[in-house]
């Protein structure tokens, strides 16, 4: 008769352990739903930044294209439009030194198609 109280104790003991560990879960995860609404904004911002930058580099290629159309763009223009479009693109990456555009070489317009 020992035995079997003993081993009923012991089967209550962990069936219960069991019950307050997924319950210790289940209020760890409810906790952790206040968070979801802050990643949520964080992932809007990175979209509208990301927007932003396709819209400048949009803008800086027709730019571009409209400049090689009309053929009246110097080197030197071309080189703001370039690193304006890069910076744009950097946000707030940008490093502090700054950075050289040493050469500009002409792509493939299929480039662009794919990008």
């Amino acid at each position: 008769m020992g035995e079997i109280l003993t081993k009923g104790l012991l089967d209550t003991a962990f069936g219960m352990g069991i019950v307050f560990v997924l319950l210790i879960f289940l209020a760890i995860i409810i906790w952790a739903l206040k968070f979801i609404p802050m990643l949520v904004d964080s992932f809007k911002k990175k979209e509208e930044t990301n927007t932003a930058v396709r819209q400048a580099v949009d803008t800086t290629i027709s730019q571009i294209e409209a400049s090689e159309q009309e053929n009246l763009i110097g080197d030197a223009q071309l080189v703001a439009v370039i690193t304006a479009a890069i910076m744009a693109s950097m946000g707030d990456n940008v490093p502090a030194d700054g950075f050289v555009v040493r050469s500009i070489k002409k792509a493939n317009k299929a480039t662009w198609i794919r990008a």
